[in-house]
């Protein structure tokens, strides 16, 4: 009872392939944007016209591969240990609430979700100190943790730029964690196979 509600798999994942046939997002980093994992992540300058507007910072767990591409520091392949970072993602001045404008060539920070700064960390205790240095910075009653684990199907800019909108749009004062696992992020790929790397 109340089963025949639900549209078949298959159904849906038609829907959703039709959904997702877009541009797949990129960070626009260069290495003026990396900092080495025991600097101190610059301010951000933030600007209403040029952008961003705002920057969300977003500590990153990933079971990804480095990669040598800086438009995307994680591929899809799995990585036998984990990686740790912290990428800062701009909101352009242009934003409307729900959207991630994005490019999928390198991002104009006037118009589109553009990474600021990209800090890999060494290892897992660093990720956990520089969470808690966040954490400190916040009154007692403040200190909460916003993790979002991505779904099948997404890029690594694609998801940590949804994550940083939804802590914008709904003005989180919580510290973002992000868990991104290897997934091909193709609109091509078999749909629930890729669940299963």
């Amino acid at each position: 009872m109340g089963h025949d509600c639900f549209a078949p798999a298959s159904v849906l994942a038609r829907h959703y392939y039709a959904f997702r046939v877009r541009a797949r997002a990129v960070l626009g980093l260069d290495p003026s944007n990396v900092v080495k994992a025991n600097a101190t992540v610059p301010a951000p300058a933030t600007n209403d016209k040029t952008g961003p507007k705002a920057v969300v910072p977003i500590f990153v767990a990933t079971g990804r591969q480095r990669a040598d591409d800086l438009s995307l520091p994680y591929s899809s392949k799995r990585s036998p240990t984990l990686n740790f970072a912290r990428v800062d993602i701009g909101i352009p001045p242009t934003h409307k609430n729900g959207e991630v404008e994005k490019s999928s060539h390198k991002p104009n920070s006037a118009h589109h979700f553009a990474t600021t700064t990209f800090q890999p960390y060494d290892n897992g205790q660093i990720f956990i100190d520089k969470i808690n240095a966040e954490l400190a910075k916040r009154p007692a009653d403040k200190r909460e943790v916003f993790i979002i684990v991505h779904g099948c199907n997404n890029n690594f800019a694609d998801s940590v730029f949804r994550q940083a909108q939804i802590a914008y749009d709904y003005d989180l004062p919580a510290v973002a964690v992000h868990y991104s696992w290897p997934t091909r992020g193709l609109a091509t790929a078999p749909a629930f196979p890729c669940c299963r790397n």
